[in-house]
């Protein structure tokens, strides 16, 4: 191996063809003031991407720390829309992160390029990035420099995919001067006016705000605030100050109106969320069909005309990555010295950072002082939680605890002695005839006979509690047992946090044969469920949260007269859920995700449990996989309001969930375990043991849940019963759940 070299400063500098922990470098992309960015290979031959801590940070111990800390909260951080940080290392002092290689260009790159884009992918760049944004924002954590050169635009077989780029470091260093404004905390053009102001006083909408200046130069065709690019202050002053220009009149006003209101200066006159700017961007299209075909595409004297006047080829990213050669993986960012992010938490308390070690920035004075920041609405109080568990214990301790069932019927009574008595005057004083008193015999034989009832009863009770528990109806009883959990290092589609280890469960349990579907929900919870609801209330509930799913667990427990598992504190972001029983609950709760993949398994060791996968491509049915569950390659549906997924293969036109029990069950009777909705199951997202464990909870702690089986929009190989998929608990139309319950053995 050859050694590396080191600057005067000390620290490693790395050549191509030298060695960074198992990466070989193969060349330099890209530096900043904050990182290197090299294109490497895996020992499987494999490209990555290399983002290394710039050699003159390494003597930095602080800033060191605090990059390997941003680097495992960002490799927590997983979303389809987000550039996946895939591993973390470190060579000769120097810490880098490993980051999917991707083929393509950033959007800010296409659009300097002179491509245009219609309103569908307009719609799914915009919308998509949204997506993201909520993750990361449900995860804690702001982005604070979205921007076009930030949102990368992957080639991919159907068309193209936006991953938002730059989650890895937060800014390190306050911003010496405004010529250096792009490093004060985002870039001056599309940073809201609140982070100009002060970088500490910032929420999830100041993203909201910066996508909207994104939006609206996708729609406009202009730079914002393009005649003062080369004055940065003077920008800075025309964020506070002033509005964007209007959009041109051929745009429709509710799409001017979201544009508008995305990028109020005041925060509280935006969307509260990304979520709710996303969701008025889809209802509004939704409701605009002609406009989903139209191409708002602004000719060079800034009048909006036919796409196909202007560009007659297609315009969509397939044409354009085959028009442009030599598209550089992710090094747009870092050609222009931005290639790592500035994410910062929002709840300090929550993200394991002290205060102190938060960035901040202070810009000049007269620029801060342009608009006087309102001060900040006083949080109303949070309702008060109940704690059921506790309730109970009160109300005993009011009425006093609750008799005791008889386990065994009443004795058997013996027959009171005939009493002799004297005639009273006046009465009939004809004798009545004595009883008889019983034989010793009889008596004997009374007593026999209540002892035998007795001793029946007792050994029928002893046999009904020795038995095991029956499951209820909708559940299938699942028999303890040992089974490896994981997959083998040469499974077809296998990611890297699925290490394979033994686990075993000594715990039966009941699990729903189907996943919750929309009728079960509507008829405990009341609410209508928003995701596709023309496919019918036996199709499975989709778009709930994972505290959506603990709250149906509890109150399911209640219907069914058992405890619930699980008590909820607070509310909203301060809101908590504990499971002060674990396993030894009597209620209905979510699996363990040990329980979900020892299920979805029935006994077998292959990826699925009638075999192993062949393809893993949605355009390619997998036969074994096609058997079991709805996904990309075959969730075909016709009903109005499903997914647009023509994209995916020439078969395809719309695609979503389908009703349960349409394909055939696993080994253990289970329907659906792979494909239709992924599902919520207990824990937080972490690293597997490589060790047995017995009855795994997983982690107490994290920023991201936990779903199983992949879904009707994921490839085969999220559908394997070893795939994994790390989330922010929040709604997604392709995540649901079903519900399990300890057993007696």
């Amino acid at each position: 191996m050859l050694a590396p070299t080191s600057p005067p400063g000390g620290a490693t500098m790395i050549e191509p063809g030298q060695r960074f922990d198992k990466y070989t470098v193969t060349r330099k992309l890209g530096e900043g003031g904050m990182s290197m960015v090299y294109e490497a290979v895996n020992p499987f031959g494999v490209s990555v991407v290399l983002k290394m801590l710039h050699p003159d940070l390494v003597g930095q111990q602080e800033v060191v720390e605090r990059f390997r800390r941003e680097g495992r909260i960002q490799f927590t951080l997983r979303h389809p829309n987000i550039v996946r940080v895939t591993d973390m290392v470190e060579h000769g002092g120097v810490p880098a992160l490993v980051v999917d290689y991707m083929q393509g260009t950033d959007l800010e790159q296409a659009l300097r390029d002179g491509h245009r884009f219609d309103f569908p992918d307009i719609l799914k760049i915009t919308t998509k990035t949204l997506d993201a944004l909520h993750a990361a924002h449900a995860g804690g954590f702001i982005h604070r420099d979205v921007k076009p050169s930030n949102i990368f635009l992957e080639a991919t077989d159907y068309g193209f995919e936006p991953r938002l780029m730059d989650f890895g470091i937060a800014k390190i260093e306050a911003a010496a001067a405004l010529t250096r404004a792009q490093e004060f905390c985002g870039t001056p053009a599309y940073t809201s006016p609140e982070q100009i102001q002060s970088t500490r006083d910032v929420d999830p909408r100041t993203d909201v705000y910066s996508m909207g200046v994104v939006l609206w130069q996708l729609l406009s065709g202009e730079e914002p605030y393009g005649d003062l690019i080369n004055d940065p202050y003077k920008v800075l002053v025309a964020v506070v100050r002033e509005p964007l220009p209007p959009l041109d009149r051929a745009i429709p006003e509710w799409l001017a109106a979201i544009v508008a209101r995305a990028t109020e200066k005041q925060p509280d006159e935006r969307f509260p969320s990304a979520a709710a700017f996303r969701d008025a961007l889809e209802a509004g299209a939704n409701q605009t069909e002609d406009l989903a075909q139209t191409q708002l595409v602004p000719d060079p004297t800034g009048d909006f005309v036919s796409a196909d006047a202007v560009h007659p080829a297609d315009t969509s990213l397939s044409a354009i990555a085959n028009d442009l050669p030599g598209l550089e993986p992710a090094a747009a960012s870092a050609r222009r010295g931005s290639a790592l992010d500035s994410l910062v938490p929002l709840d300090v308390s929550q993200s394991g950072l002290s205060t102190d070690e938060v960035a901040t920035a202070e810009t000049a004075p007269d620029v801060r002082q342009a608009v006087a920041s309102e001060p900040a609405p006083v949080p109303a109080a949070p309702p008060p939680s109940i704690d059921i568990h506790a309730l109970a214990r009160e109300i005993e301790a009011e009425e006093g605890p609750r008799p005791e069932r008889r386990a065994t019927p009443e004795p058997i009574r013996m027959a009171e002695p005939v009493r002799r008595v004297m005639p009273v005057p006046g009465e009939d004083r004809r004798a009545k005839p004595p009883r008889e008193a019983p034989s010793r015999r009889g008596v004997i034989v009374a007593v026999v006979a209540a002892l035998v009832v007795v001793a029946s009863s007792a050994v029928a009770l002893v046999s009904l509690f020795s038995r095991p528990q029956g499951a209820p109806a909708g559940f299938v009883r699942v028999e303890p047992g040992t089974f490896t959990m994981g997959s083998p290092a040469d499974e077809l589609g296998r990611d890297a946090d699925e290490t394979a280890h033994e686990v075993t469960l000594t715990r039966a349990f009941a699990i729903m044969q189907t996943e919750v579907t929309r009728a079960e929900w509507i008829d405990l919870m009341v609410t209508q469920p928003s995701a596709f609801p023309e496919c019918g209330d036996t199709c499975p509930v989709a778009d709930v949260s994972w505290t959506d799913a603990i709250d149906f667990a509890n109150r399911y427990s209640i219907a069914q007269g058992v405890s619930p598992c699980y008590v909820i504190r607070g509310t909203g972001r301060d809101r908590t859920v504990s499971w002060p029983d674990g396993l030894d609950c009597t209620g209905y709760r979510l699996p363990t995700e040990a329980e979900w993949e020892y299920a979805a398994r029935a006994g077998a060791t292959t990826a699925l449990p009638n075999g192993d996968l062949r393809y893993l491509e949605r355009g390619l049915i997998d036969p074994r996989l096609h058997e079991l569950g709805h996904y990309g390659a075959n969730s075909h549906a016709t009903y109005r309001g499903a997914a647009d997924c023509s994209s995916w293969s020439a078969d395809h036109s719309r695609c979503g969930v389908q009703p349960v029990r349409q394909k055939r069950p696993n080994g253990y009777g289970l329907f659906d375990m792979h494909g239709n909705v992924a599902e919520w199951v207990w824990g937080y997202y972490g690293a597997y043991p490589d060790t047995p464990v017995t009855d795994p909870l997983g982690l107490d702690w994290g920023t991201q849940r936990i779903a199983r089986g992949g879904s009707w929009t994921d490839t085969a190989d999220d559908c394997r019963s070893a795939a994994r998929d790390a989330l922010a608990p929040i709604g997604r139309r392709h995540v649901g759940f079903r519900l399990v319950r300890t057993l007696r053995n």
